[in-house]
C-alpha cells in the first residue's frame, strides 16, 4: 500500500456500503466502528476514490482524517515544482558560504594588547572575511605572520568552521647580562626594616634589624683582593625587608537623607503621540519624589494612553548610620587601596585594619598590609 488514507464515515447502511465498495475494487487495511452510525477505515489511494464516490451515492458524511505514504509526498512535490530547485540553490549557497572565512579573532596570550600588527599582516597575506577556507595552511600562515611581525615570539593559528583564531605572545626583552667587572652598588628600593641580607658579591653596607631609607646603599660594589686592596665589583645579593603598605577611607556617622511624609498627589494626562490633554492636576511639593507610569488605552493599533505622575512629598532628616556596617564598608575601601600598591609577584604576609573617630562625627579606617620583598636593586633601576 503506497498510500494510507484514513476516512471517517457517518450514516446509515454502513455494511451495505462496505460490500458495494469491495465489489468495486476497494481494499481496506482496517475497519473500526466508533458508534452505531460511525466508522473509521484505512484504505489506499484508489480505494479512497471509490469510497468517496460511493459515499455521495449513499448520502454518507465522509471526512478524510489523514493521508500518508510516498505517493502523497510525490504529489506534493509535483504541486511545488520549484521546491527542488530552491533546495538545490540553498545547498549551493550554504556550501559556498561555509567554504569561506567570515570571522577572524586575534588574542594575546600574555594580555599585553596590540593586535593591530597581526590584523595588518593578515590583510597583507590576503586573509580577510570572505577569503576561501580551502587555501588556509595554519602552520605556514603562523610562520608568515611571525616573519612580518618579528615583535611576537609565538603565533598560533587554528580554524573552527568559518572562524579563524590567531593567538600570539609578544617577545620579551632579553635580560641584562651580569658583568662581574662592572662596579655597581645595590641600594634599597623603598623604606623598610631590613630582616636579612645575603651578600653574594660585594661588601655589606647595612645590618639586619636596621631601618633603611629608599636609596640607601645595602651592598657596596667593592671587595678586597689578595693584596689587601679594594677593587670594584658588580654587587650581587638579596635583601629582605619588612614593608608596610597603608590605605585610608573615612565617612560621616550622620548624613542628610530624604524620607516620604506620606502625602501623595497624582497628575493624569491623556496622550496620543505628541498630543497632550490634562485630565487631573495634582499638587506640587517643595521636596518631592516623582514616579510615572503609562496606562495603555488604545493598544497597538492606537497609541493612546494615560500618563500618571505620582508626586510623593519628602522631608530632609538627619540619619545616623549603622556604625558596624559603616566600619565594614570603609574598611574594605581602605584595604583595597593598600592592596592596590602591592608590587607584582609579592604576596602579603599580614594585614589588619584600625579604626578611629574624628570629632565624634567621622569614622576613619586605616588598613595596613605587611609584605617582605627583596628591596635590593641597582641604583639605575631606582632612578628609572
Amino acid at each position: 500500500m503506497t498510500e494510507r488514507v484514513t476516512l471517517r464515515f457517518q450514516g446509515l447502511m454502513l455494511e451495505k456500503f462496505l460490500e458495494r465498495a469491495l465489489e468495486q475494487g476497494a481494499h481496506f487495511d482496517s475497519v473500526r466502528r466508533t458508534g452505531r452510525r460511525r466508522a473509521v477505515l484505512v484504505t489506499d489511494g484508489q480505494g479512497a476514490v471509490v469510497l468517496m464516490a460511493l459515499a455521495r451515492q449513499f448520502a454518507l458524511d465522509v471526512k478524510e482524517v489523514s493521508r500518508r505514504g510516498p505517493g502523497v509526498w510525490a504529489r506534493r512535490l509535483g504541486r511545488r515544482w520549484t521546491l527542488p530547485a530552491a533546495l538545490a540553490l540553498c545547498g549551493a549557497l550554504s556550501l559556498s558560504f561555509l567554504s569561506r572565512l567570515w570571522i577572524i579573532d586575534v588574542g594575546m596570550l600574555d594580555e599585553s594588547g596590540g593586535e593591530a600588527p597581526i590584523f595588518l599582516a593578515l590583510e597583507q597575506l590576503g586573509y580577510v572575511p570572505g577569503a576561501p577556507l580551502g587555501r588556509v595552511d595554519t602552520r605556514q600562515l603562523a610562520l608568515s605572520i611571525q616573519s612580518l611581525c618579528p615583535e611576537f615570539s609565538y603565533v598560533g593559528v587554528r580554524v573552527q568552521g568559518v572562524r579563524m583564531v590567531v593567538e600570539a605572545t609578544r617577545a620579551q626583552d632579553a635580560p641584562g647580562l651580569y658583568d662581574p667587572q662592572a662596579a655597581r652598588d645595590l641600594v634599597a628600593a623603598q623604606d623598610a626594616l631590613l630582616l636579612s641580607l645575603d651578600v653574594m658579591a660585594g661588601t655589606a653596607a647595612a645590618k639586619p634589624g636596621q631601618v633603611v631609607k629608599k636609596g640607601q646603599v645595602l651592598i657596596r660594589g667593592e671587595e678586597r683582593d689578595q693584596r689587601d686592596s679594594t677593587r670594584g665589583v658588580c654587587a650581587l645579593g638579596v635583601a629582605i625587608g619588612r614593608v608596610w603598605l597603608t590605605g585610608q577611607a573615612q565617612a560621616p556617622l550622620t548624613r542628610q537623607v530624604f524620607r516620604d511624609t506620606g502625602r501623595v498627589s497624582y497628575t493624569r494626562t491623556l496622550c496620543l503621540l505628541d498630543w497632550r490633554w490634562p485630565l487631573t492636576q495634582g499638587e506640587r511639593f517643595a521636596l518631592e519624589r516623582l514616579e510615572s507610569r503609562r496606562l495603555p488605552i488604545g493598544g497597538l493599533a492606537l497609541p493612546l494612553y494615560i500618563l500618571e505622575e505620582a508626586r510623593f512629598q519628602q522631608r530632609e532628616v538627619l540619619e545616623r548610620a549603622d556604625e558596624a556596617a559603616l566600619k565594614e564598608q570603609i574598611g574594605k575601601i581602605a584595604l583595597e587601596e593598600a592592596l592596590s600598591a602591592l608590587p607584582e609577584g609579592v604576596q602579603p604576609v599580614d594585614k589588619w585594619i584600625e579604626y578611629s573617630m574624628i570629632e565624634g562625627e567621622i569614622v576613619r579606617a586605616r588598613a595596613v598590609v605587611e609584605i617582605r620583598p627583596n628591596i635590593a636593586v641597582a641604583r639605575e633601576a631606582l632612578n628609572s
